[in-house]
């Protein structure tokens, strides 16, 4: 393994085999497709845990919202998982056509469509994350 090429942290033979069998090997194609699963608990006041494979991560919400902001909110992990799935597929194919990359970061942000849905007090709209915005970031 010493001798491997190593691009981007990643083994751009490897991550060619692996992608190849995807595309040649429906079973292969299926394992990687899902169903993704997570399992979410409960712990108190607006305090969750999500439990994921062999992963556990906390949620909760800001103090502004009579919450104890022990961890980050479902909505800034969705916007982390996002950006996450972003920089995956970017370093992915940029490491599939040989482009070294030095800095990547992925910045995302949302705003609540309406979030009087949420709370309560409004019977239209849903409280869906509409308006988005993102930049990314690369060297």
């Amino acid at each position: 393994m010493a001798d491997e090429k190593m691009l981007n942290g990643l083994r751009p033979d490897k991550i060619k085999a692996i992608t190849d069998s995807m595309r040649d090997d429906p079973e292969v194609l299926k394992g990687v497709t899902g169903p993704w699963k997570s399992r979410v608990v409960w712990q108190g006041g607006f305090r969750a845990k999500a439990y994921m494979r062999k992963h556990v991560v906390e949620m909760d919400e800001p103090e502004g919202l009579d919450a104890t902001d022990a961890a980050a909110s479902a909505h800034e992990q969705l916007l982390s998982a996002m950006g996450s799935c972003l920089t995956v597929g970017f370093v992915l194919n940029a490491t599939k056509r040989g482009v070294r990359i030095h800095d990547l970061e992925v910045a995302l942000e949302g705003n609540f469509e309406n979030i009087l849905k949420w709370a309560g007090h409004s019977t239209t709209a849903i409280p869906a994350t509409d308006d988005q915005g993102q930049a990314v970031r690369a060297r």
